[in-house]
């Protein structure tokens, strides 16, 4: 097995000796010894080891000897959360010894850039158990780590749980929307300093990419960043980007390399959300323009470029009406993308999150600014590092806030409905639908001089 992060501490309570303190960690599982040979294997393991040992190290690869047993099997809620998170097992190990370093204590240049960008964001928060005195430090460190680089850490369990059960995972796992977070700010940062367009997109594809392969990122982050690399290459050669054609090239690329993510949930969930809303994008744009665009907003507009003046509450009444489209756009996007992936979630997971697209209203603004905050920690600690607990309290209180909220959305009344076991006719009938629907609309949209309006 190999350990991709820190280990986490229970500190020992009253009734246990002071050095019993144990670990806890997630490994990812490389080959398992069976009838005497070794064999390719894949798949995550929550690692238990009773008593703490000095030789775990992050990056390293282990000989484990141990007790395999199915995910939490004495907990329920824990099971299903490491099911959810693609943890197949538990491995219990009872003594140090049974845990024997290989190779060499080097990382592939990956992970030791990881480890180093944990390290920066880590930094100032505290110690990294799991019930010692800096629990919120601690707790605060693990949201941002998970937010910011994929990691699975022990302790925000409480809060992953909440994100599930408001139908919100996506934005806490590494998705679409971090992928995009991280090129605009590089994007925002090139039009500052007034680079040329091309090499600004160009920047803002690189971003993307090193933060994708430096990030635990899954499928929906790959894909996002696939497509981010055709749809530039296409505007650096000066052709035109369709976005039907991006995705499926992107999707056929993706199969090509690993056909079984065919069968993936994670991965029918995320191709299922994007196709939704490639289909029914211009619903989704009639409906933002619901608050129309006036004189006025193409005045204030011109005004931000230097072309004019306007008054104060015209620019105010400007951005309002700006925020109402915002937000139409956002919920309706919501819609679409639960419309396009409840089916799909009921079928492997037996339940579905009826306030999904209000939730995610919601909270959108909360996760932007909290991994603003995470990325301007990074960035301050590497530029300022002494300063590092200042930064930490000062940057925690987004994160904070961030997890009340999920915490406040978790606990609607009806925010999670378990369902029986559901057929594999039903997502195929509600996508039947769902694209029926849409041609339906499309044929009795209205048009104007024989073209589509």
């Amino acid at each position: 097995m190999r350990l991709d992060q820190e280990p986490r501490f229970f500190l020992p309570t009253e009734n246990q000796h002071q050095d019993s303190a144990s670990e806890q960690a997630i490994a990812v599982v490389t080959a398992i010894k069976s009838a005497g040979q070794w064999q390719s294997a894949s798949g995550k393991v929550s690692l238990f080891l009773d008593e703490a040992s000095p030789n775990l190290t992050p990056g390293r690869a282990y000989q484990v000897t141990g007790m395999l047993q199915h995910p939490a099997s004495h907990d329920p809620d824990l099971a299903d959360h490491d099911r959810r998170h693609g943890i197949g097992a538990e491995l219990a190990i009872l003594h140090a010894s049974g845990i024997v370093p290989i190779g060499e204590t080097s990382m592939p240049l990956s992970l030791s850039i990881r480890q180093w960008a944990r390290g920066l964001i880590s930094d100032g928060f505290g110690s990294t158990s799991l019930n010692g005195p800096d629990h919120r430090g601690s707790l605060d460190r693990a949201i941002l780590c998970q937010l910011l680089l994929g990691d699975h850490d022990p302790l925000s369990k409480p809060l992953q749980d909440a994100f599930s059960q408001s139908g919100t995972s996506w934005q806490l796992g590494i998705s679409g929307l971090h992928i995009a977070i991280v090129a605009g700010l590089v994007g925002l940062i090139g039009r500052l300093l007034r680079f040329l367009p091309r090499a600004n997109l160009l920047g803002m594809t690189c971003a993307a990419i090193a933060y994708a392969t430096i990030a635990d990122s899954g499928g929906a982050s790959w894909r996002a960043t696939l497509c981010c690399v055709v749809a530039c290459g296409g505007l650096l050669t000066r052709r035109s980007v369709d976005a039907i054609q991006v995705f499926c090239v992107c999707l056929l690329a993706m199969l090509l390399v690993s056909p079984m993510l065919l069968f993936d949930a994670a991965t029918q969930i995320g191709v299922a959300a994007v196709a939704g809303l490639i289909l029914w994008s211009g619903p989704v744009r009639d409906m933002a323009n619901w608050i129309p665009r006036d004189d006025v907003d193409v005045a204030v507009w011109a005004a931000s470029m230097g072309r004019g003046h306007v008054s104060k509450w015209a620019a105010i009444n400007a951005g309002l009406r700006a925020a109402g489209r915002w937000i139409l756009g956002v919920l309706a996007t919501s819609v679409v993308a639960f419309a396009a992936t409840a089916p799909i979630i009921a079928y492997h997971f037996n339940e579905v999150s009826p306030w999904t697209p209000m939730a995610s209203l919601i909270l959108l603004p909360f996760t932007v600014v909290a991994m603003i905050a995470g990325l301007a920690k990074w960035m301050l600690t590497l530029l300022f590092p002494g300063l590092a607990g200042l930064w930490a309290w000062t940057l925690a209180f987004p994160v904070d806030l961030l997890r009340h909220v999920v915490g406040w959305l978790a606990s609607w009344p009806g925010v999670q409905v378990k369902l029986d076991a559901v057929s594999i006719w039903t997502p195929i009938g509600a996508w039947t639908f769902f694209v029926a629907l849409r041609v339906l609309l499309a044929m009795l949209k209205p048009s104007v001089g024989g073209q589509p309006r």
